[in-house]
Order: structure tokens, then sequence, then C-alpha cells
């Protein structure tokens, strides 16, 4: 777990800095238009930095870390126990500076994934009461953007799964279901703070995950169903 970590922090620090990089190379003109600069010529690109791996010196290939394996990433460090706030804070902000064409492709598992993760931190517990510094990391604008990009990706594929027969079923399982909106309404600006006004994609979404619920009522477990009602709860 440990030596996850620190090769995890070492490429996601590389990555960081070579998209960083690219973003101030971009022309004037394509940053007024919003256009995602094209990657320079390999010739033309600093060396990769080396990384230790074990015992052996490994190089960091460019674009290493795609957002499924970003999320497989954070899913796994959370789930067994292991979760770093440096490969959480990487990870967000890479994620953050790509922009919504990061989930572009995300399937349903790789978006809860990450909801889960981010809910969670770097703590190994998950209450329902948001300690001060947990409270802090959430209001910060990369989760924010992160977590807007995650609710918006997700609704855009069950608006696009429910003219499917059994799409729905395809896009998320119940429990990919369940957990993003538990996590998205856990790091909700009204759950942060009480009465505070929130992004209206992510109520959106409760109220179509609830309209997908109702339809499918046998495929959901008590706890996910729990997990889906308190989420509707705190969102709409």
């Amino acid at each position: 777990g440990e030596t996850l970590v620190l090769d995890a922090t070492a490429i996601l620090a590389s990555m960081e800095e070579e998209e960083e990089r690219d973003r101030q190379a971009q022309s004037p003109a394509d940053a007024a238009d919003g256009a995602v600069p094209a990657p320079p010529p390999v010739a033309d690109r600093p060396p990769p930095r080396a990384v230790r791996t074990g015992d052996a010196a490994g190089v960091v290939p460019p674009a290493a870390f795609s957002t499924s394996d970003v999320s497989s990433l954070l899913w796994a460090l959370a789930e067994c126990g292991r979760p770093s706030r440096r490969v959480l804070d990487l990870s967000v902000h890479l994620l953050a500076a790509r922009g919504a064409a990061a989930f572009a492709g995300a399937d349903g598992r790789d978006l809860s994934a990450l909801a889960w993760a981010v809910s969670k931190g770097d703590t190994r517990d998950r209450h329902r009461e948001i300690a001060k510094e947990e409270k802090t990391r959430l209001e910060e604008g990369a989760v924010r953007d992160v977590l807007g990009h995650v609710a918006a990706a997700a609704l855009g594929l069950l608006n696009g799964a429910t003219a499917a027969a059994d799409g729905e079923a395809r896009a998320f399982a119940p429990p990919d279901l369940s957990r993003i909106i538990w996590s998205l309404a856990f790091c909700s600006s009204r759950n942060l703070v009480p009465g505070a006004e929130e992004d209206g994609t992510p109520s959106r979404l409760a109220q179509t995950i609830i309209d997908v619920v109702g339809r499918s009522l046998n495929k959901f477990s008590v706890e996910n169903l729990t997990r889906v009602i308190w989420a509707f709860a705190r969102l709409c």
C-alpha cells in the first residue's frame, strides 16, 4: 500500500507539471477560444521525470493516467484503508484542470468511484458530521469543479440511457448509482452549510435517480435505497 501511494504521487505530480507546461504553451488566441491545446511533439517535450518503483528506477510516460485510471486508483486506496491526501489532491487538481472533456468517456463505475473517493477524503471512517478540515477541503474550487463535472456526466449518462431498453441498468449498477448520489449529497453545499444554495445539477440527478429506482425497485438493496433516500432528502 505504501509503495502504491508513493508511486502514484510521483506519477500524478509529473503529469500535473507536464499538463501545466502544455497549458502555458497554448497560444493567446487558443486560450481565448477555450481550445484544448494539442500536446507538443515528443521531440519537443522535456524528458519525463524518473521515479522510483521498488528498487528499480522507472520513467513516467506522458498522460500516464486516464480519468478511469484516476478513479480506480482513488477508489482502491479508499477501500483498502490507505487513503492519501496527497494523491487525492493531485488527482483532483489534475482532473479539474482537464475540464469537462476529461469526463466525457467515463462510465457509471468510474464516476461513482471518483465521487466516493472524494467524499471519503483521507479519513478512514465516513460520518455524516463533517469535521472542520474536511469541510475546508470540500469547499476548495478544484473539488467543487470535479464534483460538478461528475454530476453533469452522470446526469448525461442517465438521460441518454433512459431512451434505450434497459439502458439505465447498463449505465449504472444499483450500488454505483446509490453511491454516487450519496457522495454528491454528502459533499453538497447544503450539507456543508445548512441553508446554502445548491447547484441545480445534483438536484436534477437525484430526481432522475429516484425515477430510475422507482422503475427497478427490486434491484436495489436496503443499503442502496437508504443512500438514495438520504441523498434525495438532502438535495431536493
